[in-house]
Formats: C-alpha cells, sequence, structure tokens
C-alpha cells in the first residue's frame, strides 16, 4: 500500500489532484470495506472456535472424572493454542482495518486541504511576485534605452 504517495499533494498540478481524489478514495474505501468484512469473519470464527473448544474442553474433564467448572473451562479455552492463534489473526486483522480507517478519514481531510489550496491558488497566493509600478511597453522601451544610454558612457 503506498498510502503516503497517494495522500501527498503537489500544488502545482491541483486540477490533476482534484481529477484523482475520488479514485483514490474509493481505491481506499473499498480496502477499508473488504478489511471490516475479514476483520467480522475473524470475529465470528473465534466465536465458533470458542464455543467448539468449549464443549470438547467440558467433554475431556467429564472423561477424565474432574469438575468442569466455569473458570476451569474458560481458563483452558483461553490458553488453547488455537485460539491463541486466532486471536493473534484477528490482533492483525483488526490493525489492517484500523489503518485503512484512517486512511479513508485522511483522505477526507486531503479533500479538505484541495479545496483550501485551490481557494489559495484562485487568490494569487501561489503567482509570481507582482511589481509594485504597473509594467507597460513603454516602461520596457524606456529601461531599455536607460541601459543603452548607460553602456555608451561608460
Amino acid at each position: 500500500m503506498k498510502y503516503r504517495e497517494d495522500i501527498a499533494i503537489d500544488k502545482d498540478c491541483l486540477d490533476i489532484e482534484w481529477l484523482q481524489q475520488a479514485d483514490k478514495y474509493m481505491k481506499y474505501l473499498k480496502m477499508a470495506v473488504f478489511a471490516e468484512s475479514k476483520k467480522l469473519k475473524a470475529k465470528v470464527g473465534l466465536d465458533v472456535l470458542e464455543a467448539t473448544l468449549d464443549g470438547e474442553v467440558r467433554e475431556e474433564l467429564l472423561d477424565e472424572g474432574k469438575k468442569a467448572t466455569e473458570a476451569i473451562v474458560k481458563n483452558l479455552v483461553t490458553r488453547h493454542p488455537k485460539r491463541v492463534k486466532a486471536v493473534h489473526e484477528l490482533i492483525e486483522i483488526t490493525e489492517e482495518y484500523n489503518l485503512l480507517a484512517s486512511a479513508v478519514r485522511a483522505f477526507e481531510q486531503r479533500k479538505k486541504a484541495l479545496e483550501k489550496l485551490v481557494e489559495l491558488h484562485n487568490a494569487g497566493y501561489f503567482g509570481q511576485p507582482k511589481s509594485k509600478t504597473p509594467v507597460t511597453h513603454d516602461t520596457i522601451q524606456d529601461r531599455q534605452r536607460d541601459k543603452l544610454k548607460a553602456r555608451r558612457t561608460e
């Protein structure tokens, strides 16, 4: 994911940045939606796994003639390697989703930044420095004449 490149704004190409804004935003929005779906599926999978392990642990305890209290069952299920692996996967998937959701919010901010940059551009903020005296054709000719006179007197 080239997030930093996509979020950057080239103030000299505001027209192109505006044309690309919606596509870039939609790209990250879609990725965030898929990541959220993946996260929900992982959460459901974890819930199903916990329920399955709960039943298996209770059955094992009964086969061994041990008492299956809620605390013992919960402890054994929580420490089970399959559950630990599933929890770590859920954490990674959640992290991916959170990063993509943050990217989507950043593109909303990027849109606002583009709006402000266009306002500044329209106000002449990025324009060339302006002379305090208007430059006309006659003014340019006068400057050239003065330079020629200065050269002749040297």
